[in-house]
Protein backbone atom coordinates (compact mmCIF):
# COMPACT_ATOMS: atom_id res chain seq x y z
CA UNK A 1 0.00 0.00 0.00
CA UNK A 2 1.33 3.58 -0.70
CA UNK A 3 0.05 6.94 1.26
CA UNK A 4 0.21 10.12 0.52
CA UNK A 5 -0.71 13.29 2.16
CA UNK A 6 -3.10 15.71 0.81
CA UNK A 7 -1.37 18.86 -0.40
CA UNK A 8 -2.08 21.29 2.46
CA UNK A 9 -1.06 24.29 -0.42
CA UNK A 10 -5.04 23.77 -2.01
CA UNK A 11 -7.92 25.28 -0.70
CA UNK A 12 -9.35 22.67 0.67
CA UNK A 13 -6.34 20.15 0.75
CA UNK A 14 -6.43 18.04 -2.02
CA UNK A 15 -5.29 14.37 -2.64
CA UNK A 16 -2.20 13.89 -4.66
CA UNK A 17 -0.15 11.37 -4.98
CA UNK A 18 3.65 10.49 -6.95
CA UNK A 19 3.57 9.21 -10.58
CA UNK A 20 6.51 8.60 -12.83
CA UNK A 21 5.31 9.25 -16.62
CA UNK A 22 7.67 8.69 -19.61
CA UNK A 23 6.64 8.52 -23.35
CA UNK A 24 5.09 5.35 -24.21
CA UNK A 25 8.15 2.73 -24.85
CA UNK A 26 10.57 4.45 -23.72
CA UNK A 27 12.44 4.04 -20.51
CA UNK A 28 14.90 5.79 -20.96
CA UNK A 29 13.18 9.28 -20.52
CA UNK A 30 11.27 9.68 -17.38
CA UNK A 31 10.14 12.24 -15.08
CA UNK A 32 8.84 12.31 -11.68
CA UNK A 33 5.44 14.41 -11.33
CA UNK A 34 2.56 15.08 -8.68
CA UNK A 35 -0.41 13.69 -9.69
CA UNK A 36 -4.11 15.16 -8.33
CA UNK A 37 -6.62 12.49 -8.21
CA UNK A 38 -9.52 14.00 -10.40
CA UNK A 39 -11.97 10.93 -10.42
CA UNK A 40 -14.03 14.07 -12.50
CA UNK A 41 -12.07 13.62 -15.04
CA UNK A 42 -12.26 10.46 -17.91
CA UNK A 43 -9.13 11.24 -19.10
CA UNK A 44 -5.22 11.85 -17.75
CA UNK A 45 -4.06 15.37 -18.22
CA UNK A 46 -0.49 16.10 -18.19
CA UNK A 47 1.63 19.07 -18.15
CA UNK A 48 2.36 20.43 -22.33
CA UNK A 49 5.97 21.36 -21.36
CA UNK A 50 6.17 17.30 -21.02
CA UNK A 51 4.97 17.15 -24.45
CA UNK A 52 7.15 19.54 -26.74
CA UNK A 53 10.36 18.83 -24.28
CA UNK A 54 10.06 14.64 -24.88
CA UNK A 55 8.37 15.82 -28.25
CA UNK A 56 6.20 13.12 -28.05
CA UNK A 57 4.08 12.70 -31.26
CA UNK A 58 0.43 13.12 -31.64
CA UNK A 59 -2.36 10.18 -32.04
CA UNK A 60 -5.13 11.67 -32.63
CA UNK A 61 -7.48 14.59 -31.93
CA UNK A 62 -10.32 14.67 -30.15
CA UNK A 63 -13.04 16.25 -28.46
CA UNK A 64 -13.04 17.34 -24.78
CA UNK A 65 -15.47 18.59 -22.50
CA UNK A 66 -13.72 20.70 -19.71
CA UNK A 67 -15.44 21.59 -15.94
CA UNK A 68 -17.32 24.64 -16.70
CA UNK A 69 -19.16 22.48 -19.73
CA UNK A 70 -17.05 24.35 -22.79
CA UNK A 71 -16.40 21.67 -25.48
CA UNK A 72 -12.65 21.92 -27.66
CA UNK A 73 -10.83 19.74 -30.00
CA UNK A 74 -7.60 18.42 -28.20
CA UNK A 75 -4.61 16.42 -29.32
CA UNK A 76 -4.04 13.01 -27.64
CA UNK A 77 -0.54 11.18 -26.57
CA UNK A 78 0.74 7.89 -25.38
CA UNK A 79 2.26 7.46 -22.06
CA UNK A 80 3.26 5.56 -19.21
CA UNK A 81 2.24 6.03 -16.43
CA UNK A 82 4.67 4.21 -12.94
CA UNK A 83 2.77 4.39 -9.85
CA UNK A 84 4.30 2.33 -7.44
CA UNK A 85 5.01 -0.93 -9.03
CA UNK A 86 2.32 -0.78 -11.08
CA UNK A 87 2.47 0.15 -14.85
CA UNK A 88 0.47 1.47 -17.14
CA UNK A 89 1.27 1.25 -20.30
CA UNK A 90 -0.26 3.17 -23.64
CA UNK A 91 -2.09 5.55 -21.56
CA UNK A 92 -3.69 8.12 -24.10
CA UNK A 93 -3.47 11.79 -22.86
CA UNK A 94 -4.19 15.19 -23.43
CA UNK A 95 -2.16 18.18 -22.38
CA UNK A 96 -2.96 21.10 -21.19
CA UNK A 97 -0.62 24.13 -19.11
CA UNK A 98 -0.14 22.75 -16.00
CA UNK A 99 2.33 22.33 -13.78
CA UNK A 100 0.93 18.87 -12.19
CA UNK A 101 -0.71 16.00 -14.07
CA UNK A 102 -4.59 15.47 -13.64
CA UNK A 103 -4.95 11.64 -13.29
CA UNK A 104 -8.35 10.73 -14.90
CA UNK A 105 -10.39 8.09 -14.38
CA UNK A 106 -8.83 6.19 -17.52
CA UNK A 107 -6.18 5.24 -14.73
CA UNK A 108 -7.51 6.20 -11.24
CA UNK A 109 -10.44 3.05 -12.27
CA UNK A 110 -7.72 0.47 -12.45
CA UNK A 111 -6.71 1.25 -8.80
CA UNK A 112 -7.97 0.65 -5.08
CA UNK A 113 -7.92 4.35 -3.52
CA UNK A 114 -9.05 5.53 0.02
CA UNK A 115 -9.47 8.97 0.68
CA UNK A 116 -8.97 9.38 4.09
CA UNK A 117 -10.42 13.30 4.56
CA UNK A 118 -10.61 13.40 8.31
CA UNK A 119 -6.66 12.00 8.63
CA UNK A 120 -5.63 13.87 4.49
CA UNK A 121 -4.04 11.22 3.34
CA UNK A 122 -4.95 9.37 0.34
CA UNK A 123 -4.07 5.31 -0.01
CA UNK A 124 -3.67 2.91 -2.69
CA UNK A 125 -3.82 -0.18 -1.91
CA UNK A 126 -2.88 -2.42 -5.36
CA UNK A 127 0.09 -0.41 -6.32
Amino acid sequence: MLTFPYNQDENPPTPYIEAIISPSGKTDICALWQAKIDSGASLTVIPDNLVSQWNIQVRRKIRVRGYDGHASERYTYLVDILIGSRRFETVEVTCSKRINIFLGRDVLNQLRIMHDGPRQIVEIHDA
